[in-house]
C-alpha cells in the first residue's frame, strides 16, 4: 500500500511539473498522397499530412501556424487547421499539392512555441512513384491439370521513378490472375504489400476448363498495373465420357434376344477421352453372366483415337433380369466416371411373321408398284431380331431366282424391314413375289409358312422429248432474256411418262428443291427467281418421276450476268456464331457483359470480293435495343475482310428470358472482278444471345447470401445493443437516486456531528472532543451502508469500476491493512495487478479490456463498433459489389482488416506515453471539478491513520463526510460524462439507406 502512496503523490508532482519534466510532442499521424501510401505518392498528386502535437503547460492551445511544413527547396508552409483531440493534445493537419515531383525528398515538420520558435521538428520522406511495376518471371506447374491446383511461381518488382531500381517504391500490392485475358473481374488475386519485389508460389485454381491463357498483371499501392504475362494451361476436369454399346455375336451382328438357355457375346462401349488411362478400364458383367467371377473384367481390344470402341469378348449371357452391366474408365489426369447401362434383351423362341411389303409406289387400287430404281421390302414382326438378313424370297418371275436373300434387314421402329433391289431387265406387269419358310430371326427361329405379295412391275423410266425451251422475265428493265438478278427463268420440258419433277435452283440462289408443273399432256415447267447477283456460270440439276419412282435426269446451264448499278445486290450469304454462346444469367445484373458474334461471309461466286462492310442503320434493327443493348459495334470490317465482328454490349440487368434475338442489316460493298458496286448489297445478320446458368452462375447468389448474412448479424447485435442502452439508463437512474439518499444522509451526518462536538465542548475536555470525533468517524454515513452495499455494485458496473469492486468486496490484491489515503483518495491501483494504474488503459476503447474489467458501457461501445463493420460489410458488397463491379476480394480484405484491428489493435498500445499523461492531468480535473474529491485527497494527506492521535480528528471526521459524497459524485459524472457512451453512425447509416433504396 505504501507503494501505491507514492505512486499517487508521484503522478500529482508529475503533472504539477509537467513544463519540466514532460517534453512536448509531435507525432505524424499521416504523410502521404491521396492512395494513402505511407511516405509515397505520385509525381501529380495531393500530399496529405496529419499530426498530433502536444506542448505542456501551452493554456492558449496549439493554433495552426504553430505546426509548419518545409520543403526541400527551404520554403514553409503553415498547416491549415488545429483542432482539440484529447486533453491538451491538437490533431493539425495540412493538404500540399505536388506538380511533376520526381524521386525521394524530405519534408520537415515543426512545431513552434507562441514566441515562434521550433521546439520539436519530425523530418519525414516522400518518394514519388510513376513508375508501374513489372512482372520479372511467372509460370505455371503442372501446365496440365485436371481437378487440382496449379502451383503458379511469379515474381514482381516496383519502382519508384527509376526502372529496374527497387531501393524504393510503393510496393506490389496485389497481383491479379486473368483467365484468357484480362478483361472483367479477375479469377484470382496475390495479396502483396509494402515490398519492392513480391515474389513466391501461389496455389491457383483455375475457373474455366480446356486451354486457357492464364495471365498475371501487378499492381502498386498507387494503382498502377504492369504489362500481363502469360502462361498456357490446360484443363481437364471432364472425366471419360462413357457411351452407346453394342452387344454382339461372335459373328458380328447385333444381339436383340437370347435364348432361354443362355447364349455368349461380345460386349463394345464406346469411350471418349483424349488421354484415357488405358489401365483403368473395367467392366462389371456379374448381373448378365449370374456371377461375380465376371465383375472387374479388363477389355479384350481398347481400340484407337479419340472414341474408342472398347470390346469385351466371350461374356456369357445367362440373366438378363436384370439386364445391366457397369462400365468404368479414369483418364490419366484422375477424373473418373462409372456408368450403369441398362440393356434390351429378351428370351425369345418365335420366328418372324411377314406382315406387309412396300415398294414406296402404289396403283390406285392399292397394288404395290415397283420401279427400275425400286427396292421391294418386306416388314416383319419380329422381337428378337433380324440383322443377319436370313429372309428369302421366291421371285422367280422377276428374275430374282426361287431363294433370293434380302440384300439386308434393318429395324424401323417396332418391326424389322428386309430389302431386296430388282433387276431392270424384266418387263412390265403384274408379278407375284413370296415369301419363304426358311426365313429365319438371328437365333434361328424359322417360319413354318410360306406368304404371297401380287406387285405391279414398271420397267420403263420416263423420257424426254424435248427442253428446255427457256424464257426470261424481267420485272422493270429489259436485258434480252439474258440472266440477271431479280429476273424470273422459266423451263419448259416436253417428256412421255413424266408424272412429277424437281430442281436444285440454289445455285442461282433458289430452293434446292423447286417442283415443276406436270400436265396430263407430258409438259412439265419450271420458274424459279434469281436471286443471286451475277456474273456466274452454274449447272442446274433436274430429275422427271413417274408414279412407279423411274426417273430421267437432265442438266441446264445458267449463265448470269452482274448489274453494276443494281439496287439490291446480292452477292454474299453468311453464318453466325457468337461467343459466349450461353450467358450467366446471374451476373448479368453486376456487369455489363460483352458478346462477340462471328459473321462469316461467302459467296459461290469467286471473282468476287468484299470492299468493306458496316452496321446499317440501329433504327432499322429488330429486338430490344432500348432496354437490353448499351452498345453495338463492328469490328473487323476493312478491305477484303469476309470475316467482321458483331461486338454487343449488354445493360447492366436481370434477363429472364431464355434468349434475347437481335437483327441488324449488314451493308456490304463488293469488288466484281475490276469493278465496284453502287449500291451497297443489305444482309441481315440474325444473333440469338441465350441466358442459362454456367459453372459462374453461383456468384450473384453467394453475394446475396453474404449479404443476407451480414445484415442479419449487424441486426443482432442490434437487438442486443436496443437492451443494453436501456439498462444503461435504468443504472444512471439508480445512480442519481444512489446520490441524492447520500445527499440527505451526509447533510444529517453533519449536523449530528458538529451538535455532538459542541456538546463536548462545553465540558472542556479537549480529549473529549477528540473522543467525540473519533466515535462519529466510525458511524460516518451508517445509515447509508446498508443502502450503499445494493447500489454502489451496479453503479460500479456502470462507471468502468466493476472489477475493481468485485474483486475488492471477494478479497483479491489485498495487500495489507486499508489505510486513510486509500478510503479518501479512492486506489487507482488495479487490485492484483502490482501496480499498473487503471486510469492509464482506456478500457472503453477495445473489446478485451472492456471485457476483461467488467467496462459494461465500454463492451456496449464496442459490440456497436462490430456491428458497424457487419454493416460496412454488407454496404460494400451490395453497392461496390453487385452494383459497381468490385471484386469481393476487396470487401472481404476490408473486413479482415477492420477485424484485426478491432480486436489486436488496444492491445500493443495499452500504455502509451499519452495515456500517462492524460492520466495525471485527469486527476487535477478531477480535483478542480469535485471539490468534495479534492478535500479528500488533502484530508486524506493530513489525517493519522487511527483515531487516538494526532489533533485532526475532528477535520478528518468531517472530510470523510463529504469524500464519500465526492466519490458518488464521481461515479454519478462518469455515467453522464460528455461521450462516455453513445451508438455509433455512418457504415449502418449507409446500409439503411442502400436498402431502403431497393
Amino acid at each position: 500500500m505504501k507503494l501505491r502512496k507514492l505512486f499517487a503523490l508521484f503522478s500529482i508532482a508529475l503533472i504539477m511539473t509537467i513544463p519540466f519534466a514532460v517534453a512536448q510532442s509531435l507525432n505524424v499521424q499521416r504523410f502521404a498522397g491521396q492512395d494513402n501510401v505511407d511516405g509515397v505518392a505520385k509525381s501529380t498528386d495531393i500530399l496529405e499530412i496529419e499530426v498530433l502535437a502536444n506542448i505542456p503547460g501551452d493554456l492558449d492551445g496549439i493554433q495552426s501556424d504553430q505546426v509548419r511544413l518545409t520543403t526541400r527547396t527551404g520554403i514553409t508552409y503553415l498547416f491549415t487547421s488545429c483542432e482539440v483531440s484529447q486533453g491538451s493534445f491538437y490533431n493539425c493537419e495540412m493538404t500540399f499539392e505536388l506538380s511533376g515531383e520526381g524521386g525521394t525528398s524530405d519534408y520537415t515538420i515543426a512545431l513552434h512555441n507562441d514566441d515562434g520558435d521550433a521546439i520539436i521538428s519530425e523530418v519525414r520522406s516522400l518518394t514519388n512513384d510513376f513508375v508501374a511495376p513489372e512482372i520479372i518471371s511467372f509460370s505455371a506447374d503442372p501446365q496440365i491439370l485436371g481437378a487440382g491446383t496449379t502451383e503458379l511461381t511469379f515474381t514482381a518488382r516496383d519502382y519508384s521513378f527509376i526502372p529496374g531500381d527497387t531501393s524504393a517504391c510503393a510496393g506490389v500490392g496485389h497481383i491479379n490472375l486473368y483467365e484468357d485475358g484480362t478483361v472483367g473481374n479477375p479469377t484470382g488475386v496475390i495479396p502483396g504489400g509494402s515490398e519492392c519485389e513480391l515474389s513466391g508460389a501461389f496455389d491457383y485454381s483455375p475457373q474455366s476448363t480446356g486451354e486457357i491463357s492464364l495471365c498475371a498483371v501487378a499492381f502498386d499501392r498507387l494503382g498502377k498495373e504492369s504489362v500481363p504475362v502469360c502462361t498456357d494451361i490446360v484443363v481437364d476436369r471432364s472425366p471419360p465420357i462413357i457411351k452407346g454399346f453394342r452387344i454382339f455375336s461372335p459373328e458380328g451382328y447385333t444381339l436383340h434376344a437370347i435364348h432361354p438357355s443362355g447364349i455368349i457375346a461380345n460386349i463394345e462401349v464406346t469411350i471418349e477421352d483424349d488421354s484415357i488411362a488405358i489401365g483403368t478400364i473395367r467392366g462389371d458383367f456379374g448381373d448378365l453372366a449370374d456371377s461375380l467371377s465376371w465383375n472387374n473384367v479388363a477389355p479384350s481390344s481398347t481400340g484407337t483415337g479419340t472414341e474408342r470402341k472398347v470390346v469385351w469378348t466371350n461374356i456369357p449371357i445367362e440373366d438378363i433380369d436384370p439386364c445391366t452391366f457397369t462400365i468404368r474408365a479414369a483418364d490419366t489426369l484422375g477424373n473418373a466416371e462409372q456408368k450403369i447401362f441398362t440393356c434390351t434383351l429378351i428370351s425369345d423362341t418365335t420366328p418372324p411373321v411377314p406382315i406387309g411389303i412396300d415398294t414406296g409406289f402404289t396403283l390406285s387400287d392399292g397394288t404395290p408398284l415397283l420401279g427400275v430404281q425400286g427396292i421391294l421390302t418386306i416388314i416383319f414382326d419380329e422381337a428378337g431380331g433380324m440383322e443377319k438378313a436370313d429372309a428369302f424370297l421366291d421371285a422367280t418371275s422377276l428374275g430374282l431366282g426361287s431363294n433370293r436373300k434380302a440384300d439386308g434387314c434393318f429395324l424401323e421402329g417396332a418391326n424389322w424391314e428386309c430389302d431386296w433391289q430388282l433387276p431392270g431387265n424384266v418387263p412390265s406387269g403384274s408379278y407375284t413375289v413370296t415369301v419363304l419358310p426358311n426365313t429365319a430371326d438371328d437365333l434361328g427361329n424359322d417360319m413354318d409358312s410360306t406368304q404371297q405379295y401380287p406387285i405391279e412391275y414398271d420397267s420403263e423410266p420416263p423420257a424426254i422429248v424435248s427442253g428446255p425451251e427457256v424464257e426470261v422475265f424481267y420485272p422493270a428493265d429489259d436485258y434480252g432474256q439474258q440472266l440477271v438478278k431479280g429476273a424470273t427463268v422459266q423451263l419448259v420440258y416436253n417428256l412421255t411418262g413424266a408424272d412429277f419433277a424437281v430442281g436444285n435452283f440454289s445455285p442461282i440462289g433458289g430452293p434446292d428443291e423447286g417442283q415443276a408443273v406436270c400436265s396430263s399432256t407430258g409438259l412439265c415447267t419450271f420458274a424459279e427467281e434469281v436471286l443471286r447477283s451475277g456474273s456466274y456460270i452454274e449447272d442446274i440439276e433436274l430429275i422427271f418421276f413417274d408414279e412407279a419412282g423411274n426417273f430421267v435426269e437432265d442438266t441446264w446451264t445458267a449463265e448470269s450476268f452482274g448489274i453494276l448499278n443494281e439496287i439490291d445486290p446480292n452477292y454474299w450469304t453468311s453464318t453466325v456464331t457468337c461467343s459466349p454462346e450461353v450467358l450467366d444469367r446471374s451476373s448479368t445484373a453486376l456487369i455489363n457483359h460483352q458478346v462477340y458474334c462471328h459473321i462469316q461471309l461467302s459467296s459461290q461466286d469467286p471473282s468476287v470480293e468484299v470492299v468493306a462492310s458496316a452496321l446499317g442503320p440501329l433504327s432499322d434493327c429488330t429486338g430490344d435495343l432500348t432496354s437490353a443493348v448499351a452498345d453495338i459495334g463492328l469490328i473487323n470490317n476493312g478491305f477484303l475482310s469476309e470475316d467482321p465482328y458483331l461486338r454487343i454490349l449488354l445493360q447492366t440487368r436481370d434477363f429472364p428470358e431464355e434468349k434475347f434475338n437481335l437483327t441488324c442489316p449488314l451493308l456490304i460493298l463488293t469488288k466484281v472482278g475490276d469493278d465496284f458496286t453502287q449500291f451497297p448489297e443489305i444482309e441481315n445478320i440474325s444473333v440469338d444471345i441465350r441466358f442459362g446458368t454456367s459453372a459462374m452462375g453461383a456468384l450473384g447468389a453467394n453475394i446475396d447470401d453474404k449479404i443476407e448474412d451480414a445484415v442479419d448479424r449487424a441486426e443482432r447485435l442490434n437487438k442486443w445493443l436496443d437492451v443494453a442502452v436501456k439498462f444503461l439508463s435504468f443504472v444512471d437512474k439508480i445512480c442519481f437516486l444512489r446520490q441524492m439518499l447520500i445527499n440527505i444522509q451526509a447533510l444529517w451526518e453533519l449536523h449530528h456531528v458538529v451538535l455532538n462536538i459542541v456538546s463536548k465542548a462545553t465540558m472542556g475536555s479537549t480529549e473529549a472532543i477528540r473522543s467525540a470525533a473519533c466515535i462519529q468517524k466510525s458511524g460516518t454515513l451508517a445509515g447509508y451502508a446498508g443502502i450503499d452495499e445494493i447500489l454502489q455494485p451496479v453503479c460500479a458496473l456502470a462507471n468502468c469500476k466493476g472489477l475493481t469492486e468485485v474483486l475488492g468486496k471477494l478479497g483479491v490484491g489485498d495487500l495489507g491493512p486499508i489505510s486513510d489515503i486509500e478510503k479518501f483518495v479512492g486506489d487507482p491501483l488495479l487490485p492484483g495487478e502490482k501496480g499498473i494504474p487503471t486510469a492509464i488503459v482506456d478500457v472503453k476503447q477495445s473489446i478485451v479490456w472492456s471485457t476483461l474489467t467488467l467496462c459494461i458501457p465500454g463492451v456496449i461501445y464496442n459490440v456497436d463498433k462490430y456491428r458497424q463493420i457487419e454493416c460496412r460489410y454488407a454496404t460494400c458488397l451490395k453497392r461496390d459489389v453487385k452494383e459497381a463491379g468490385v471484386p469481393i476480394s476487396v470487401c472481404d480484405d476490408e473486413k479482415d482488416y477492420l477485424q484485426c484491428n478491432y480486436f489486436y489493435g488496444q492491445l500493443f498500445n495499452s500504455i502509451p506515453f499519452a495515456h500517462l499523461v492524460q492520466y495525471g492531468i485527469g486527476v487535477i480535473k478531477e480535483v478542480l471539478s469535485n471539490p468534495f474529491a479534492a478535500l479528500g485527497l488533502l484530508i486524506g494527506l493530513a489525517c493519522p491513520a487511527t483515531c487516538g492521535s494526532g489533533d485532526l480528528n475532528i477535520a478528518c471526521s468531517l472530510a470523510k463526510t463529504f469524500d464519500i459524497v465526492g466519490e458518488v459524485i464521481d461515479d454519478v459524472q462518469a455515467i453522464r460524462g460528455e461521450d462516455f457512451f453513445s451508438l455509433g453512425s455512418g457504415p449502418c447509416d449507409d446500409l439503411k439507406e442502400v436498402l431502403e433504396d431497393d
